[in-house]
């Protein structure tokens, strides 16, 4: 997490005459990132062309891609991309997961179709991404679409809560409420991601009362509320006028 103390480390080992390499390159792309210091970032791209070390290695295309998707430089990003020899789910995953970041969500829905019809697989991490873009727009028709890949592949059952998590708050963003508790109620394990999901959707689209009943099941299941969920059941209790289970909920809030 220092990246700025990484660059500086990086700048004092070539100062030395120690030339970096592959795995170096991929830490300095990762620090790049994490600070947003694209400048850096393009002198090391330089540094990798020059040396003809890109299309040798998947994992420094892709590092390149994530660097500038971080530091907000989407053009460069599918430059890059466009550019790469080989194309794995990472490389794909990494430019949707950018669009995502930076908003243009319909961008990565049309990448995420590209990418199937290139014939590579999405994993889990590519939908999660998705499903979140699906969420964020109303998208509800790609995001049943997506569903019922993920069923066909059976991948509810060996990939982890993330997944399922991510099906229930689309469709509760989607204002497909029923959908969401019918997720909700087919997974073999739920966290309390999956109950915020689940509570959140209910209270945003006006349905206070069942918010307050899932957020009791959630309780008698024993998991501790965080500062989400009470952010969402106060909500609740403000627009029924339930003054006095709000300050019930205050009160144990005082008390964690």
């Amino acid at each position: 997490g220092y990246g700025e103390v990484a660059l500086k480390c990086y700048e004092c080992m070539k100062q030395e005459g120690v030339e970096p390499d592959e795995i170096t390159f991929l830490y300095v792309l990762k620090a790049c990132g994490s600070v947003g210091a694209v400048d850096k970032g393009q002198e090391a791209h330089g540094e990798i062309i020059s040396k003809g070390i890109l299309n040798k290695d998947v994992f420094l295309g892709n590092a390149l891609v994530d660097m500038y998707t971080k530091c907000g430089d989407l053009a460069r990003a599918r430059h890059v991309f466009n550019n790469l020899e080989v194309k794995n789910v990472i490389s794909w995953t990494t430019l949707i997961t950018g669009y995502a970041g930076c908003g243009l969500c319909y961008r990565a829905i049309h990448c995420f179709q590209d990418m199937q019809r290139s014939g590579l697989q999405p994993d889990e991490f590519t939908l999660v991404c998705i499903l979140k873009v699906c969420g964020k727009i109303g998208a509800i028709d790609w995001g049943q679409e997506i569903h019922a890949e993920i069923v066909k592949q059976g991948l509810l059952r060996r990939s982890s809560i993330s997944l399922g998590n991510a099906l229930v708050e689309m469709y509760a963003k989607c204002n497909a409420l029923e959908n969401a508790h019918l997720v909700f109620n087919e997974l073999s394990s739920r966290n309390l991601l999956t109950w915020n999901a689940l509570i959140s959707g209910y209270v945003e689209h006006g349905y206070g009362e069942k918010a307050m009943h899932f957020y009791e099941l959630m309780r008698n299941e024993g998991l501790i509320p965080n500062a989400m969920t009470f952010i969402c059941i106060l909500k609740a209790c403000g627009s029924m006028g339930a003054t006095s289970v709000g300050q019930q909920i205050h009160e144990e809030m005082i008390n964690m």
